[in-house]
């Protein structure tokens, strides 16, 4: 939330600079050393050092090597993209607002797709990474790979405190975090520049997490606090997509029963606290919306405004046009796959916790009866508007293929993590060693080296029987001056990772995008174009590749007929076919100074091997000259060589 807070703020200013970050962080970064010199001073004694069982120590031991094992690709090898996103949208708009050092509407020649009106929230994240090493692309994209484990770092702080909430055994966290780090489905949603999806299902269940009470007696004050992180956290969650604002409302009724107590002041100052919260995080970009376009939600269509439906692309329409029983077995062969085994013992999860909340509902805490009842609720509200949610069913082209898109689970993101967190409430009351054995077989069953081989299990048995010996040593680290400690030694062996394998990693990012088998040759050839070159995209719109390696390339959007775009982008996805001839097109190009053009149209079973009329006018061109062309894309430099 603060480096979201820094990166737009200084956005929103126009001073989106490394120096004005750096102003920014050292005020939050003054106050935290305030705090725990204050903490310090305060007495706060370390615990009492007593040994834990080994048998205690197991299973988050183990879950603690698989969060590393997990993290690790992220801190040492080349940032990972999803690049059908991220080229399109997900990168485009950071690089426009670090080149322009601020945050502003998209003008027509930027808005590439209809995607640049969307909230960016989990991209502003991003920036943050990718803002102390500007000018090169594979030093600024270096460490945008610590996103992913930001935000399953999240998830599982929110389980741990969660399931404190609920009365749980330390170490009872192990269950969802094991879960979460050997789903490969996980690691693919942290393998793109903004993990938009990972970040949205994060943030909601840190919010959810708030939202259940500390205990039986509250007081008001707790409430409104608990109310503000869990508004931040959900707003954040809408700054990263509006199919939020159904889930954030869930947690806003949760708040609101807590705060019933207090009568309708109480619950008067929660909702205006979560509401503000909402607006900070989240706003801009609705509000932006409106100021620009007339309608929050631009470009669909929203309650009294028009606009984009996006038809064909909801399982609604995929059942009423391959019929029920089949879009039953399509949708779970996608929607299971975190792989199945993740899918089931989630689904168990929920299951159970129903039925527990039937069984023992007299005899329930307040914390419990909330965490059961609204984590039962935000799943169902996942998978009844799941059907009529836009894209669940995949895009156009592969709903005329005839397939649900392998993507489309991510749609339901936060239920496998509500189950996993549930499964892990249920484990723990038949004591450690059920949440032990489902640890050790989700590192077994993983196909992630070595944390499926037995003997990594026997490893981590033994250094369980050396931490628990070791404990009663270490309690200095329970006090303030031991955390603050610690917290440095994780700093400097952070910065001595990023130090020693920054050289390496750049240098790995920056070749994937040549290696990328649709458009890394177009890219090479891209990036060898002189400085101040201004790129048009005809096709499919590919953008950021179009900075050039080095940022010296100037994309600009073109209407369909080569002049500057001065309209809306609506709903559009790519600039459309020629209405005019190619003397035109060509005199068109070159009022935009235009000295570049690609045309691009990647393979896809759902759409025409036909390419963007602007190719075939391009070759009767005199000065056009055809730079590269493979089976996705063309490149070509118009008046000849520079």
């Amino acid at each position: 939330m603060l480096v979201h807070a820094l990166v737009l703020g200084a956005g929103l200013v126009g001073h989106l600079t490394v120096t004005s970050l750096a102003t920014l962080l050292a005020g939050p970064l003054a106050a935290a050393v305030w705090l725990l010199r204050r903490t310090g001073r305060d007495g706060v004694r370390a615990d009492d050092g007593a040994a834990l069982p080994t048998g205690a120590l197991f299973a988050p031991l183990a879950a603690l090597v698989a969060m590393v094992v997990w993290a690790w690709p992220h801190l040492v090898y080349a940032t990972r993209l999803w690049i059908w996103d991220d080229y399109t949208y997900h990168l485009v708009y950071p690089a426009l607002w670090l080149r322009e050092h601020a945050i502003a509407a998209p003008g027509p020649g930027q808005a590439f797709t209809m995607q640049a009106w969307y909230p960016l929230s989990a991209s502003v994240v991003s920036a943050w990474f990718a803002a102390p090493l500007q000018g090169s692309r594979g030093d600024a994209l270096a460490w945008v790979s610590l996103t992913g484990p930001l935000y399953a770092g999240l998830v599982i702080g929110g389980a741990a405190a969660l399931l404190a909430r609920l009365g749980c055994r330390p170490g009872a966290w192990a269950v969802p975090a094991a879960l979460l780090v050997t789903s490969p489905r996980i690691g693919i949603m942290a393998s793109s520049f903004s993990d938009a999806d990972l970040a949205q299902a994060a943030t909601l269940f840190g919010a959810f997490a708030f939202a259940v009470p500390r205990g039986t007696e509250e007081a008001i004050g707790e409430i409104r606090k608990d109310a503000c992180y869990a508004g931040l956290l959900s707003g954040l969650a809408l700054g990263v997509k509006v199919s939020a604002a159904p889930l954030a409302l869930t947690v806003l009724g949760m708040l609101l029963l807590r705060a019933r107590p207090a009568r309708w002041r109480g619950a008067a100052g929660v909702a205006l606290a979560v509401v503000v919260s909402w607006t900070v995080t989240g706003g801009y970009w609705y509000a932006r919306n409106v100021v620009h376009a007339g309608n929050p939600i631009y470009p669909a269509a929203f309650l009294v405004w028009p606009g984009a439906t996006f038809p064909e692309t909801t399982l609604l329409e995929y059942g009423r046009h391959y019929g029920l029983r089949r879009t039953l077995g399509d949708a779970l062969v996608v929607y299971a796959d975190w792989p199945p085994s993740h899918a089931l013992v989630a689904a168990l999860g929920l299951l159970g916790l129903a039925g527990w909340l039937a069984r023992s509902r007299r005899s329930l805490t307040r914390p419990q009866r909330y965490f059961a009842g609204g984590a039962l609720v935000l799943t169902a509200l996942i998978l009844a508007l799941l059907p009529i949610a836009p894209y669940s069913a995949g895009n156009a082209m592969t709903f005329r293929s005839g397939f649900i898109h392998w993507d489309s689970m991510r749609y339901i993101a936060l239920a496998p993590i509500l189950g996993w967190t549930a499964l892990g409430f249920l484990l723990d009351l038949g004591g450690r060693l059920p949440g032990a054995i489902l640890v050790a077989a989700a590192l077994l069953t993983s196909k992630v080296p070595p944390l499926d081989s037995p003997y990594a299990l026997i490893a981590v048995a033994l250094g369980s029987v050396v931490v628990a010996r070791l404990r009663p040593h270490g309690g200095a680290l329970a006090t303030p001056r031991g955390r603050a400690l610690a917290l440095g030694a994780g700093a400097l062996v952070m910065a001595t990772i990023v130090v020693s394998r920054h050289d390496a990693k750049a240098a790995a990012t920056a070749e994937a995008f040549h290696r990328e088998p649709l458009f890394g040759a177009a890219v090479a050839v891209l990036d060898r174009q002189p400085a101040g070159t201004r790129v048009a995209v005809f096709g499919d719109q590919w953008i950021y590749p179009t900075f050039g390696a080095h940022e010296q390339l100037v994309p600009v959007r073109l209407d369909r007929d080569g002049r500057l775009a001065g309209r809306l982008v609506g709903d559009a996805m790519e600039p459309g076919n020629l209405t005019v001839d190619s003397a035109t097109f060509r005199a068109n190009l070159a009022a935009a100074g235009v000295g570049i053009v690609v045309i691009l149209h990647l393979p896809h079973p759902g759409r025409s091997a036909d390419w963007p009329t602007q190719h075939a006018a391009l070759e009767t061109i005199a000065d056009a000259r055809l730079l590269h062309r493979d089976a996705a894309a063309a490149v070509w430099r118009l008046g000849g060589p520079p």
